[in-house]
């Protein structure tokens, strides 16, 4: 597998499109047999069927999760093909799963920003393969997740549902934001003063206190 994932990403960054490699006819016709592993590319709109939509796309999906067929799904970033400027994602099948989990892997947010497109480095290919390999859990980048909770969320696979990507706020220094207001008070006394003053020479009426 990390041969194929390093060829297929690979040629993908060199080309600037996704490549076809067709390792097997399992999603045509669910049979794993010609290999244990088999890495397959999906466009936005297949993606976002196969990862959520309902109806016949829920039913594929729900049965290859019950089988252990779903192995890994990584999400890669926005831009990174001619064809498309939408996130795409590789779906890593199995024939045959130990673990009772799916490791997610969000890589989107894990690029280099190009001038026409975004591209993977080296560097981040190798930690996308690294995780994947020994199934490593990162905080906001990769998460191994129990079918228990995949089923609690009706077998859903989208990678926001299981990696939070939101940004904490900032702590406020309720001290500090304090003084800053009172040096704004301060300064706008200061400023309403010296303007009345102004206006007094030219006989208009002062402007009213900020107290």
């Amino acid at each position: 597998i990390r041969k194929r994932v390093v060829t297929l990403f690979g040629w993908c960054r060199d080309q600037g499109y996704l490549k076809a490699e067709n390792p097997t006819a399992a999603e045509k016709t669910g049979s794993f047999a010609e290999t244990d592993k088999a890495p397959e590319i999906f466009t936005p709109g297949e993606m976002r069927k196969l990862l959520s939509a309902c109806g016949a796309e829920e039913r594929i999906r729900t049965k290859l999760l019950k089988d252990d067929h779903i192995d890994t799904v990584i999400g890669l970033p926005a831009n990174l093909f001619y064809s498309t400027g939408i996130p795409v994602c590789i779906l890593v099948l199995k024939k045959c799963k130990k673990p009772d989990d799916v490791l997610f892997i969000n890589a989107a947010e894990h690029f280099v920003k190009g001038k026409r497109q975004n591209q993977l480095t080296d560097e981040h290919i190798a930690k996308i393969i690294a995780t994947y390999q020994f199934r490593k859990e990162e905080p906001r980048y990769s998460r191994r997740v129990e079918m228990a909770e995949i089923e609690k969320n009706d077998f859903n696979l989208n990678i926001s549902r299981y990696i939070s990507t939101a940004v904490g706020e900032a702590e406020i220094d309720l001290l500090a934001t304090h003084a800053e207001l009172m040096k704004i008070e301060r300064a706008i006394k200061s400023a309403t003063a010296k303007h009345n003053e102004f206006l007094k020479e030219l006989g208009i009426p002062p402007l009213p206190s900020p107290d």
